[in-house]
């Protein structure tokens, strides 16, 4: 991995094994490489990464769609080796500055309720609870909180 400040743009079909590879990191699964076509070919679906400029290893990855004037996050994921360097952090603020671009008024997610990594972060962006699905995630029998925040105003994490 090099010192230079990592790129933010669009994933793409090159992308698709390193994509994977990240999710696949993810003791709860990921979605294979025909699953990440489809979802780049979605006319509502954003995908964006952060690479490595020197080496073009996607470090980050975020999925959102845009429905209906509101952003629904489908996934947020770091490659192992490149967490605890504000990668998160950067893919939400991109999230808050694109969705107000494209006119969008809300954004809505859900997360593991043991994900507490991912609801501090929520949380920091000025997220609030929005409700529980229980037993959502059905193979560990896990809960599902849902966040939602508006689109005005403050980033609520000072970037």
């Amino acid at each position: 991995m090099s010192d230079g400040e990592p790129r933010l743009r669009a994933a793409n079909e090159a992308d698709l094994e390193q994509l994977h590879a990240i999710l696949a990191a993810d003791p709860h699964g990921g979605w294979s490489p025909a699953q990440w076509r489809h979802e780049l070919q979605l006319g509502w679906s954003r995908c964006a990464v952060l690479e490595d400029p020197a080496s073009g290893e996607v470090l980050a990855l975020m999925v959102f769609w845009l429905v209906a004037g509101e952003i629904e996050l489908h996934q947020i994921a770091t490659r192992p080796s490149a967490r605890r360097r504000g990668l998160g952090r950067r893919l939400m603020a991109h999230l808050l500055a694109e969705g107000r671009r494209l006119g969008a008024t809300r954004v809505a997610l859900e997360v593991r309720a043991g994900n507490q990594a991912a609801i501090a972060l929520y949380r920091q962006f000025g997220f609030l609870p929005a409700g529980v699905r229980r037993g959502y995630y059905q193979r560990e029998g896990e809960d599902a909180l849902l966040f939602a925040r508006g689109l005005e105003g403050d980033d609520g994490a000072g970037s």
